[in-house]
């Protein structure tokens, strides 16, 4: 049986600002909207094919244990993207850096945490 990932779903406390985020700051493309009761909704295509879905039901409260920690995001300029974030309200978590990662082998990638405006957490990264 083949596997593949679909979407993954956030809800944030900021619809708005998270939308202008992912469309303007990353370049996803909206797959298509809708209300869920007074609850809006939207589906985001990322170039994989994947898709990031976001709920405007989310609150500001931190988890003290959330089930999901971020979402982690392969990009071709995490500098550029990084400050572009910071321009449309993203904290930085992790300033950008170098680290090493396991895989098959270890393999460097230049990668940095920011927490979104509208809310979630996300790692930016490329590989060297």
């Amino acid at each position: 049986m083949a596997c593949k990932f679909h979407h993954v779903t956030l809800s944030v406390y900021d619809f708005e600002k998270s939308v202008k985020f992912y469309k303007e700051v990353l370049g996803l493309k909206q797959a298509t909207t809708w209300m869920m009761g007074d609850v809006p909704a939207i589906m985001f295509r990322m170039d994989d094919g994947g898709h990031i879905e976001i709920f405007g039901n989310g609150t500001s409260e931190e988890e003290s244990n959330p089930r999901w920690v971020r979402i982690a995001l392969e990009v071709e300029d995490v500098d550029a993207i990084y400050e572009k974030s910071l321009e449309y309200g993203a904290e930085t978590l992790r300033p950008p850096g170098d680290i090493m990662v396991a895989g098959d082998g270890f393999q460097k990638i230049h990668c940095v945490f920011i927490k979104c405006p509208g809310g979630g957490v996300m790692q930016l990264f490329e590989y060297k």
